[in-house]
């Protein structure tokens, strides 16, 4: 009879939430202590984002043993979640609350309360949210072009966010948008100064939140320089013949406008020549060479390499050489016969004449006192011989 009193006080004392039963039964006592984990309630949530939320919940009793470990938080996607759970910090009984990351935009989670002692974990109720709408796609390939020296813009570009209407462009780290407003993806920021390296945010604006900001920087060009005929160098000369030569040179710079539409070499009869100017082939900087000719042998020449661009030409320094040796002129002649007879009644016979020329100068003729003369480096002639004998040469 006294064991079924003593139970009968335990379970009653049990529902009753007691942790200390003591029974005086007659002549004895009996103490039983019941572990109890913590109890948790008053889950809540507050500053819900399109990642998380920060989640708490208030622990009203430290259960038994009295002293609990660690509270915090647990949130998954289904109810009475026990993944996900994090100490929030602390170890008494009250209200607390953490920061909770690493959840999907537009997504529903349930979450709850926990707080742990020895005797096991407690869990509050069970209640849910939902994180904010997914914000627009950040703007990609976000970039900054510098212009042609002398201008003081930056022209910046980007990719379409989906869902975009407009976009907010900073600068600098301003508060103030440079565009606001503007669906356009690309802007020219002008007034700048120039060799300044600026930078910018871009962000997509529509009916969903907000973008994250793509970031990008630029450097305004340089003055212009002054301009300048291109520079040429090193002239050379190779390959020389009676009446020609390779002639070449080396331009080095292009100039101011760095362009230029031709590149070849003068020569002439004087220093620092400006005739016979012909174009080499190519419109770079770099060594080039072509052949000349038109010269006349064993004859002092006076060249040098040349380059254009719209602010004039350049050349490089003046060089000299020689066409090689003139070659010796000489030649062969010969007559069909030593004699010939002049019939009756008639005053001259005819003798044929053979003869070539070799390295002629100039046009060779054949003659004979009191005879016609005939022309040409080569050839082969019948001609009349009046009386007396005759030298032809």
């Amino acid at each position: 009879m006294k064991i079924i009193k003593v139970l009968l006080l335990i379970i009653v004392l049990f529902i009753a939430g007691a942790h200390e039963i003591y029974s005086d039964a007659g002549s004895g006592s009996t103490s039983i202590v019941v572990n109890v984990v913590p109890t948790v309630s008053g889950q809540n949530v507050s500053s819900i984002t399109a990642t998380g939320a920060t989640l708490g919940a208030n622990v009203t009793s430290l259960g038994v043993p009295a002293a609990i470990s660690a509270r915090g938080t647990c949130w998954g996607s289904s109810t009475n979640p026990t993944t996900n759970c994090v100490s929030a910090g602390g170890t008494t009984t009250g209200t607390y609350s953490h920061a909770r990351s690493g959840m999907s935009c537009n997504t529903a989670y349930y979450y709850r309360g926990y707080a742990t002692n020895t005797t096991g974990t407690g869990y509050s109720t069970t209640s849910s949210f939902t994180t904010s709408a997914c914000p627009l796609p950040t703007p990609t390939n976000f970039t900054a072009t510098t212009g042609a020296c002398g201008t003081t813009t930056l022209t910046l570009s980007w990719n379409a966010s989906a869902g975009a209407t407009a976009y907010v462009l900073y600068r600098n780290g301003t508060a103030a948008p440079i565009s606001s407003g503007s669906s356009s993806t690309s802007f020219t920021d002008t007034g700048l100064t120039a060799g300044t390296t600026y930078t910018y945010r871009v962000s997509a604006v529509g009916p969903q939140p907000q973008s994250a900001e793509a970031t990008t920087s630029g450097t305004v060009a340089a003055a212009c320089p002054a301009n300048a005929v291109p520079t040429v160098t090193t002239p050379t000369v190779s390959s020389i013949t009676t009446t020609g030569a390779t002639l070449g040179a080396n331009v080095t710079n292009l100039g101011y406008p760095a362009s230029i539409s031709a590149r070849g070499t003068c020569w002439g009869s004087s220093n620092n020549p400006t005739t016979n100017c012909a174009s080499a082939s190519g419109t770079t900087t770099g060594t080039y060479s072509h052949s000349r000719t038109g010269m006349s042998c064993n004859t002092l020449y006076y060249y040098r390499g040349y380059a254009t661009n719209t602010t004039g030409t350049g050349y490089s320094a003046s060089s000299s050489f020689t066409t090689s040796a003139c070659p010796v002129m000489s030649g062969t002649i010969s007559s069909s016969a030593s004699s010939c007879t002049i019939s009756a009644g008639s005053s001259s016979c005819n003798v044929t004449i053979d003869w070539s020329t070799t390295n002629a100068v100039a046009t060779s003729a054949v003659t004979a006192s009191g005879m016609t003369s005939v022309n040409g480096n080569s050839g082969s002639q019948a001609m009349a011989v009046p009386y007396s004998s005759r030298t032809f040469y």
